[in-house]
């Protein structure tokens, strides 16, 4: 097995629990300690385990230097899903509307159990919405 915690990676050949002693397993929530990274982790990064190297090392090639969780997250989903987008919105509509039928069925489902459901006039009545003008630069302007 092979740990990254961000783009620092370590095989669990050598574990040690909170008192130093080298183990062979641990249960979830154990102080443990893993003895071989790379680099240095920062202090307070999450750990994730993976069974093949090749898996931890493109793990953590993806992380860039300063970056944070929400945003290796957010562009970790965007490059998932990104090559895939031209494709599902060209998919031919007896394909589509079968899977956008189940979509709104368990969106409607999740609205009912939290409540959220028909709440446009409740909505209309609290937000008002504010007219924000954007400027447009005049080299923008002249080509538009």
């Amino acid at each position: 097995m092979t740990a990254v915690a961000e783009d620092a990676i370590c095989s669990t050949r050598i574990m040690e629990n909170f008192k130093g002693e080298v183990i062979k397993s641990a249960t979830f929530s154990s102080p443990i300690r893993l003895v071989g990274f790379d680099k240095m982790p920062r202090i307070g990064s999450e750990f994730k385990s993976f069974l093949k190297k090749s898996e931890a090392e493109e793990y953590a090639k993806e992380w860039k230097e300063g970056q944070t969780e929400e945003q290796f997250m957010y562009s970790t989903r965007k490059k998932g899903f990104g090559p895939l987008k031209k494709k599902w919105w060209n998919l031919p509509p007896d394909v589509k509307g079968p899977i956008m039928k189940e979509l709104e069925d368990r969106f409607g489902l999740l609205f009912d159990k939290l409540k959220v459901g028909n709440t446009k006039e409740i909505v209309s009545r609290t937000v008002k919405p504010m007219n924000v003008k954007k400027e447009i630069p005049e080299l923008l302007g002249k080509e538009l």
